[in-house]
């Protein structure tokens, strides 16, 4: 039990160190915010014709590129915030589900429990620590909410626009970004978290500890 504790707990570690530092979940590509799927699917509408891609490139791109670049500054910044609040659900995981997880035979069982049993909570209370740093101005001087306000009255100003009536266009909501953002990013670091997982139980090496390598040094043979 004290094995799977340890696993999980330096699996959280390592993920939120990854995903916390500078460019954490912006270049990674498994784990990157991009915009909302209403935005990401109006964008694809407009770029959808020979105009609209023209209009795309000359008034949409570079305020799409800073609401991504200032989305994932904040999940990077919000990320470290996560840490007690997955370490408290680690250390609750009690002895029938740890036997249950560590013989499953699933390399992701660990990962997959915590998820199951602990998103809902985590999404409930990470979630006013990314409204916090949505509002932090850590991309360029200005915060994710800003740049998001940006994109969304310029993208509306285009879709409004009569000249451009023949596209087709739909106006885009003003949405918060905070219930979005937190999912993903959480969803993010449960990804980093499996990856850790199954560094765990598949190379020694990744077993840094005295009761890693005893537990699953067993598990191995």
């Amino acid at each position: 039990m004290e094995g799977l504790k340890s696993a999980l707990t330096v699996g959280t570690d390592s993920s939120v160190a990854i995903t916390s530092k500078v460019n954490g979940y912006l270049q990674d590509q498994a784990i990157k915010l991009l915009l909302p799927t209403e935005a990401a699917n109006l964008i694809q509408n407009l770029r959808s014709s020979t105009a609209g891609e023209s209009i795309y490139q000359l008034s949409i791109k570079a305020l799409e590129t800073n609401v991504i670049a200032s989305l994932n500054r904040s999940a990077e910044d919000a990320a470290v915030l996560a840490k007690p609040i997955l370490i408290n659900a680690v250390t609750n995981i009690t002895i029938a589900d740890g036997k249950k997880i560590l013989f499953d035979g699933i390399d992701t069982a660990a990962t997959n429990y915590l998820r199951i049993s602990t998103f809902s909570s985590l999404k409930t209370a990470f979630s006013p620590k990314i409204d916090l740093s949505l509002d932090k101005p850590l991309f360029a001087g200005f915060s994710a909410n800003y740049y998001w306000a940006v994109f969304t009255t310029s993208y509306n100003a285009v879709a409004n626009n009569p000249f451009n009536v023949l596209l087709g266009l739909k106006p885009l909501k003003n949405q918060s970004l905070g219930s979005y953002a937190t999912e993903r990013a959480l969803t993010g670091l449960f990804l980093k978290i499996k990856d850790e997982e199954i560094k765990i139980r598949k190379d020694p090496a990744a077993r840094v500890t005295d009761i890693l390598r005893k537990v699953f040094g067993k598990l191995d043979s």
